[in-house]
């Protein structure tokens, strides 16, 4: 099994986004050995004047030996986290089907609430959904999903494959050309 590469969006995109996120990795870490902690590498992409308020986040939930911040204007740096990553985790409530459909011309899979304004873009071909409810199911429901992930490379690979169909089927009129990035 190789490495679990997660990519989450700041509150740039959505405001409480990164909470849920950050919930739900220190949810999942304690339900892991040390040999899948070293396998798990994420990525949060935010503006630079978050920057300070990340880096206590990261040290509160003692995620330093595992996440690294991008700036959104690291063009470069985030075509290349969206090219090698295993799933775009960006648990918001907000209709974000530009994000999605960006994300998935990557061939990267959406973990996402299960919402009406979500389920025309990700479906089970293309993403995970988890159902919106008291804040401290949904954490663990995320952890749960990130885990089915990072223990199935099976189901990452289709989920990756799924996504990149769906960009191509219903989102690209059928040219290669460059592809927008937040």
């Amino acid at each position: 099994m190789g490495e679990f590469k997660i990519v989450t969006l700041g509150n740039f995109i959505c405001q409480d986004a990164l909470q849920v996120a950050m919930e739900s990795f220190s949810i999942m870490f304690d339900q892991l050995t040390n040999k899948y902690l070293k396998k798990i590498n994420i990525t949060l992409i935010d503006k630079k004047l978050h920057e300070l308020d990340n880096k206590e986040l990261i040290e509160k939930y003692q995620l330093k030996g595992n996440m690294r911040l991008v700036h959104v204007y690291e063009q470069e740096k985030i075509i290349e986290v969206y090219e090698t990553g295993s799933v775009l985790f960006i648990p918001c409530q907000r209709n974000l089907d530009h994000i999605f459909k960006e994300s998935f011309s990557y061939g990267l899979p959406v973990l996402t609430f299960d919402l009406t304004v979500h389920e025309e873009f990700v479906d089970h071909t293309s993403g995970l959904l988890v159902d919106d409810g008291i804040e401290t199911e949904v954490y663990a429901n995320f952890a749960n999903k990130l885990q089915l992930l990072l223990f199935d490379p099976d189901a990452r690979m289709m989920l990756r494959k799924g996504a990149k169909n769906k960009y191509e089927n219903e989102f690209s009129w059928g040219t290669k050309g460059s592809r927008g990035t937040i």
